[in-house]
């Protein structure tokens, strides 16, 4: 079953660009200059290629996001990476604020908190708590905020730091019928060596696999999916994680410059009947998309109260 996702991450179909016309949408988002190199990208017809019956995934500028209806009641969540939290808070406060969005979860991995440093801005966030790891190097740094209804709590154990290597934050989260979700945010260094699968991510799988608990991953893995069939590390990634029953919920690049077209961030869960819809903010941040989904992993959420973000910077 997992294998039929690669044989859709093909360069010669990633169609799905053209599909949702991003030539077109591109242009209207902030300082977004990557038209040249979409332009390039090999396309085809196949309108199909990348559907499936439970996942639903496309690109979305600002107003995309609002006109569409997504279900209000399902649980939300988005990860970024934002290549500086203390840079790019104002921006990401902006994009929440524009795109009228209002996710249960919000993970940014690459915040570039460092260990033994203060926070230096303001970044609380009303009816939110925020959990973070901090980095022990320059780059790096994984932190989860998730609404205060949800009675979060940081998950030590999991929620490490190792240098040159990876960063991660796990949380447990309940709704109100006690029903119980693991989040993790990872960030992976991209020289990080084997220590990252065998220290840390199959001991994790292992560990949360026995405790029969819903999870979802997210964050920047620095494993291109799309070299699946040709890097062996990365072969090896993926198929830890489905050997756990861990599928990707995006199926599109996420990191597009003008040297390199990847999918390195994504969302992992391990709930295969979950049916999802979201897809890639194309609002512009840092070199990265926001990857957003809505699904029913967590059975449906109480009515949301509207979020009102702080700009004290």
């Amino acid at each position: 079953m997992f294998k039929q996702f690669f044989a859709l991450f093909k360069l010669e179909k990633l169609q799905y660009i053209d599909h949702l016309n991003l030539q077109k949408k591109l242009p209207n988002c902030p300082s977004f200059n990557i038209q040249s190199l979409l332009d390039s990208i090999k396309t085809c017809n196949d309108d199909n290629a990348f559907i499936s019956d439970s996942v639903k995934s496309q690109y979305y500028d600002t107003n995309d996001f609002i006109s569409t209806h997504f279900p209000k009641n399902a649980f939300s969540m988005m990860h970024l990476n934002t290549a500086s939290l203390k840079l790019h808070f104002d921006d990401i406060v902006t994009m929440l604020t524009s795109t009228e969005s209002d996710f249960d979860v919000l993970c940014f991995t690459e915040t570039k908190i460092k260990e033994g440093s203060d926070i230096v801005v303001n970044i609380d966030i009303p009816e939110y708590t925020f959990f973070h790891t901090p980095t022990k190097t320059n780059f790096g740094g994984t932190l989860i905020f998730v609404k205060n209804q949800f009675s979060p709590k940081l998950l030590p154990e999991f929620s490490q730091s190792a240098e040159k290597s990876f960063n991660s934050t796990f949380i447990e989260i309940k709704n109100d019928k006690n029903k119980s979700l693991v989040i993790g945010t990872i960030y992976r260094h991209p020289k990080a060596d084997d220590s990252f699968i065998n220290s840390f991510l199959t001991p994790t799988l292992n560990k949360l696999g026995k405790m029969k608990k819903k999870v979802a991953l997210a964050g920047d893995f620095n494993f291109d999916l799309l070299k699946y069939e040709t890097h062996k590390p990365t072969n090896e990634f993926y198929d830890i994680l489905s050997s756990y029953s861990y599928r990707p919920c995006f199926l599109q690049l996420s990191r597009v410059t003008y040297k390199s077209n990847t999918l390195i961030d994504n969302i992992f869960i391990n709930y295969l009947s979950c049916n999802l819809d979201g897809g890639n903010l194309t609002y512009k941040i840092s070199d990265h998309f926001t990857q957003f989904l809505f699904c029913d992993i967590f059975g449906k959420i109480p009515p949301k109260r509207e979020t009102k973000f702080k700009q004290d910077f």
